[in-house]
């Protein structure tokens, strides 16, 4: 029934069939202005929530989710977009789920692959200048313009994205 769901700010998206309707997104989510349908993906925008990485990543599994896995250029320009046009969040930064956290600077999304798309800010990612070795969890950074720096896991508070 629900394939792909993520969560960022939370953005929680959910794949679906071809409707473009929020009632094939999982009944346990508010049907509100949070909630949209792309595609076959279900997102809720959750922009009331900060976690540490742990808690967005738990939160989104409590939903069926995980953090959002940002393989292309659309999805990264949509949810880019969203955050900074739709809901007005020029400083917003979530979780997305990549992270180096097993081995520094092999950065792996939460689903097992690698990264073929990546859209890091300067000095950061798995080609940083500056000793990132404790950053291990990634967010995009929407006054950045939407690129991606790696922060600490557990230190920071970020809003969240989740996928399915």
């Amino acid at each position: 029934m629900f394939s792909k769901l993520l969560l960022v700010a939370s953005i929680l998206v959910t794949r679906v069939k071809a409707s473009q309707e929020t009632d094939v997104c999982p009944p346990g989510l508010a049907r509100d202005q949070y909630l949209q349908v792309r595609g076959d993906i279900c997102y809720e925008f959750v922009l009331y929530r900060r976690h540490t990485h742990s808690q967005a990543k738990a939160d989104c599994e409590k939903n069926a989710g995980m953090l959002a896995l940002i393989k292309d250029q659309d999805t990264q320009n949509y949810l880019y977009d969203q955050l900074l046009n739709t809901y007005n969040r020029p400083f917003a930064m979530a979780w997305i789920g990549l992270n180096d956290i097993v081995q520094e600077s092999r950065y792996v999304w939460d689903d097992g692959t690698l990264p073929v798309y990546s859209h890091w800010a300067a000095s950061e990612g798995p080609s940083a200048t500056l000793d990132h070795g404790s950053h291990d969890c990634v967010v995009l950074d929407v006054a950045a313009g939407g690129k991606w720096r790696d922060v600490f896991c557990e230190r920071d508070t970020f809003l969240v994205f989740f996928d399915t």
